[in-house]
């Protein structure tokens, strides 16, 4: 193995590139394992040897200080100067000059996604790998067969890997002609989690602002539900404020749908109050005409002129009952008293549908927006 060593480094400097032909470049194959393992592959036409000279030797683990290795680094990092390789890791050189390479490196990178359908979008990163120095005519990369390879026994629980082909590109700086590589990753969002934890509760709370308008209108706790439906919305958009993405450029349907839930429990506090007003408008109407009669058939009663009314206090407290619920001290006639205790309940009946109905289009409003909402985001989202 020495002697080996001796003879295939005698004169040999990492810093050269290796090569016979100056004209040709080292070409250089490229391949990337998840997670962030690059393998490189290249001949070194300065370091070869013939097996049987050396014991049938026929590759030999160096460092990878000891040999050239092309300068890859990661161009969208997020980190500066994130090159591939480190003084620990070694390299595996063959008898016929091929070299190859596994260095691992973790780093952060750059990726323009769009979650106009959050949580059900697809995005595909990429990660761009090049020559920092050597331009195309020293260095030529090229993807391997297999260039992206997935690690069996890694699953995330958040995204649903899938590998794209890479792409091979090139670029001019400073008149020299530079080539990339793109590796691609496709992110399928599993959607089960949001769902369960952020849509399915909002849709609770906007069921319960249709059951609101259920209840009837002269009930005062509607106003009351309405007022807890929209503070619990609140508390949940700020519970999961966290969760949904925070950009204005592409707003998420689910950040929309939201907004338009914690709107719907707004205007359902507002109608609700509505109704409770028309309601109570409706009832002191309604006692005002009832009282109207008495007043009336009290100024045109005669009484007889030796009658004491302040003796009788029975008689005092009579004058103040309203005239469809006093007792018949007159003789009137059958049709008269069946109309005057029928007055009250027909008024009643009257004022009564003009809340329900009042309350029955915010119910049909309501329902109608929630479904409308829902079923926009969902259409979004699947399209």
């Amino acid at each position: 193995m020495s002697r080996l060593l001796d003879k295939i480094f005698h004169g040999y400097k990492p810093a050269v590139l290796p090569r016979i032909n100056n004209s040709r470049p080292v070409e250089v194959q490229v391949g990337l394992g998840i997670i962030a393992v690059v393998e490189l592959t290249w001949r070194d036409q300065l370091l070869h040897w013939e097996p049987s000279d050396y014991g049938n030797i026929t590759h030999v683990i160096l460092s990878q200080n000891a040999i050239w290795k092309p300068d890859i680094t990661l161009v969208n990092s997020l980190q500066q100067n994130i090159y591939v390789g480190g003084d620990e890791v070694l390299l595996r050189l063959n008898y016929n000059g091929v070299i190859s390479w596994q260095p691992a490196f973790y780093a952060g990178f750059t990726c323009e996604v769009d979650v106009t359908k959050y949580p059900m979008d697809v995005n595909i990163c990429r990660i761009r790998l090049g020559a920092w120095m050597h331009d195309e005519s020293s260095v030529h990369l090229e993807p391997m067969g297999q260039p992206t390879v997935l690690e069996p026994g890694i699953k995330n629980g958040q995204f649903h890997i899938e590998v794209v082909t890479p792409i091979n590109t090139v670029a001019h700086y400073d008149g020299e002609l530079y080539r990339f590589l793109y590796f691609g990753i496709k992110l399928h969002r599993r959607a089960s989690y949001v769902f369960l934890s952020m849509l399915l509760p909002m849709f609770v709370i906007g069921l319960l602002n249709i059951v609101s308008f259920i209840i009837p209108a002269d009930n005062e706790g509607k106003v009351d539900l309405s007022l807890n439906i929209l503070l619990s919305t609140t508390v949940f958009i700020g519970v999961c404020h966290d969760d949904l993405p925070d950009r204005s450029d592409k707003i998420s349907s689910i950040a929309v749908y939201v907004i338009s839930l914690f709107v719907l429990s707004f205007l359902g506090v507002l109608g609700n109050t509505i109704v409770l007003l028309v309601h109570q408008h409706e009832e002191s109407k309604q006692s005002r005409d009832a009282w109207s009669p008495t007043s009336t058939s009290t100024s045109n009663h005669t009484h007889d002129p030796g009658e004491d009314d302040t003796s009788d206090p029975f008689k005092q407290w009579n004058n103040l009952i309203p005239y469809a619920e006093k007792a018949p001290q007159t003789r009137d006639t059958p049709s008269d008293q069946s109309e005057a205790t029928s007055a009250t309940p027909v008024i009643a009946v009257i004022s009564a549908s003009k809340a329900a109905r009042l309350n029955l289009v915010f119910l049909v409003f309501s329902t109608f927006g929630l479904m409308a909402c829902s079923g926009g985001v969902l259409l979004q989202m699947l399209t």
